[in-house]
């Protein structure tokens, strides 16, 4: 039901593009803004409320700190691994990939003059930087910005605290995160329940706003990203079969609430809550996966990041540079 709110949203949204403008008409999408907005604040509401005391009860519920360790080095490991197979084979997929693809010489001539004067970002990108920011002075204000990866280095101390103190605070304190996290995720529960709504008010807003292009423009890109992005997901769940002894059909059942809201939203964050559910309802996987994996994973592994190689000869087969970088 969700895919096919996606594409029928899309296909709204073109239509209405392709309708003479009207006031009417720019109502309607900007309702469907609204709601679309509504729905994707909904789930990135109950994202932190759910990741903290998760985090905190898969920590200090462990047996050990010794076993708490063990599994976050296991699982950078393991993310490090996957992210450099990736890129690796992105690196030399991508000339071939893109060995097709021909570009008018007037398109090219057009998008040079419209970013001949594009400023650069600021800022201090370095890895000093980077650390210095890992930290959070403020948890509240981390939370606030929405700034992951300082929040869960926050419920990492908390969580490795709690398990160093007397067993009795330590018992209180995984009781009542696994009280706050079953509520958020009866909330998560209700917000995915009209998951078709909002996939469908974001897809038509989407499809209003570039008409017929959503299924032409950029396609020769779009259709090598989904076909990587097939290949790499398919890749992932025949792992999962091979080592997790889920059958198929629970496999697909239980990810395809997280890829749907993801293809929705565009966000991994925003996909996390559902991640959560599945692991926990569907997978039936134990909580230190879904309650510190995951979390972990969304602020970490970007699998995307691997995949720049191709957008990298995209961009160069764009504005005809693909010569000097092959």
């Amino acid at each position: 039901m969700t895919i096919g709110s996606l594409v029928v949203g899309l296909i709204a949204g073109a239509l209405i593009r392709a309708m003479p403008a009207s006031s009417g008409s720019a109502a309607i999408v900007d309702g469907f803004d609204i709601i679309g907005t509504m729905w994707v604040n909904a789930i990135r509401m109950t994202v932190i409320p759910l990741v903290v005391p998760l985090l905190i009860a898969s920590i200090a519920g462990a047996k050990s700190g010794r076993d708490a360790g063990r599994l976050g080095l296991s699982t950078f490991g393991a993310f490090m691994l996957l992210i450099i197979a990736l890129a690796v084979i992105s690196a030399f997929a991508a000339p071939l990939l893109f060995s097709g693809l021909h570009i008018d010489p007037a398109t090219t001539a057009a998008l040079r003059t419209s970013v001949a004067d594009a400023a650069l970002p600021t800022g201090d990108a370095s890895f000093g930087a980077w650390f210095k920011a890992l930290v959070p002075t403020n948890p509240i204000k981390a939370a606030a910005d929405g700034t992951m990866l300082s929040i869960i280095v926050f419920a990492v101390a908390f969580g490795f605290a709690a398990l160093a103190a007397p067993d009795d605070v330590r018992q209180r304190v995984v009781i009542s995160s696994h009280t706050l996290s079953s509520i958020m995720l009866i909330i998560v529960q209700a917000v995915l329940l009209v998951a078709p709504i909002g996939i469908f008010a974001l897809a038509l807003v989407v499809g209003a706003r570039v008409g017929g292009t959503v299924f032409t423009a950029m396609g020769y890109y779009i259709g090598v990203a989904f076909i990587v992005e097939v290949i790499f997901v398919t890749a992932l769940f025949a792992l999962v079969f091979a080592r997790g002894r889920l059958s198929g059909g629970t496999i697909v059942k239980g990810a395809a609430p997280a890829i749907l809201v993801a293809a929705g939203t565009a966000s991994s964050l925003s996909a996390l809550p559902a991640m959560i559910e599945g692991a926990r309802d569907t997978w039936q996987l134990p909580e230190k996966i879904y309650g510190f994996v995951l979390p972990f994973a969304v602020s970490t592994f970007k699998p995307t990041s691997a995949f720049w190689p191709i957008s990298m000869f995209f961009v160069a087969a764009l504005y005809d540079v693909r010569r000097q970088i092959i």
